[in-house]
């Protein structure tokens, strides 16, 4: 009950103010529809996906790093997916015993999440590190990068990782497919499996050739249609033609 209260508060909120905007700006397909359908009759919102700095992103300059570092940036919240990332951690950790989950990030699930790992006797190779400010060196120290969330937007941290250059394994929801391209830039999973999960990863674990050329195609994407002078650029458009629309 509780919940659907929420979620009528939020719609209520949601079209309140869309109707109140002149114009509104989704950061991804996905969330142009969810405005579409809450909204009714006003204009339809025009999409311009966030932008990455592609300087401050970048990939390693002299790659080959002997390690095999699977890389998770998030708030540790149910809606991230950490606890399916755990469980497939085990399943990868049976085909490379030699590689490292990295989790980057706090929030409420992060004593659980420790209880899982020790529990399923990976705490060896599963390391916690909070809250960093060093992300974008931490990326060019991985391999793979995992965003295995129930519920998304147009994730930040997934272009992160695409301007760094490694292959993304991640969910179909929001705007992650409009991101993620099976089989081209990295893998797109089911949501809550585990299964699935773990052999994205290991697929990628056992070809490092082909983890490199899905991450250089990631970045050759992001190069061309991500970065922030590209975002800046499209919205500085929709503020002048709203303007001239409004004189």
């Amino acid at each position: 009950m509780f919940n659907r209260i929420i979620r009528v508060y939020e719609l209520t909120f949601g079209r309140f103010i869309v109707h109140q905007s002149d114009h509104t700006i989704a950061v991804s397909q996905a969330v142009a529809e969810h405005t579409r359908q809450i909204s009714g009759h006003p204009p339809p919102p025009t999409v311009i996906p966030n932008g990455v700095d592609t300087v401050l992103f970048h990939p390693e300059q002299n790659p080959g790093h002997p390690a095999q570092v699977v890389l998770f940036v998030a708030r540790m919240v149910p809606n991230k997916g950490p606890k399916t990332l755990v469980r497939a951690a085990a399943l990868v950790l049976h085909h490379h015993p030699q590689a490292q989950f990295v989790l980057v990030g706090d929030g409420p699930l992060r004593n659980q999440l420790q209880e899982q790992v020790n529990h399923l006797g990976i705490e060896q190779a599963v390391q916690f590190l909070g809250l960093r400010h060093d992300v974008p060196d931490l990326m060019r120290q991985a391999n793979v990068f995992v965003r295995p969330s129930t519920l998304e937007g147009m994730p930040l941290t997934i272009l992160e990782a695409m301007a760094s250059g490694l292959p993304v394994v991640a969910t179909p929801v929001g705007g992650t497919p409009e991101l993620v391209k099976d089989g081209v830039n990295g893998y797109l999973v089911p949501v809550n499996d585990h299964d699935a999960l773990a052999n994205s990863i290991i697929k990628l674990l056992d070809n490092p050739s082909l983890a490199e050329k899905m991450g250089q195609r990631g970045r050759e994407m992001v190069e061309m249609d991500y970065t922030w002078d590209a975002a800046a650029e499209q919205t500085e458009r929709v503020y002048l033609e709203e303007a001239l629309r409004n004189r």
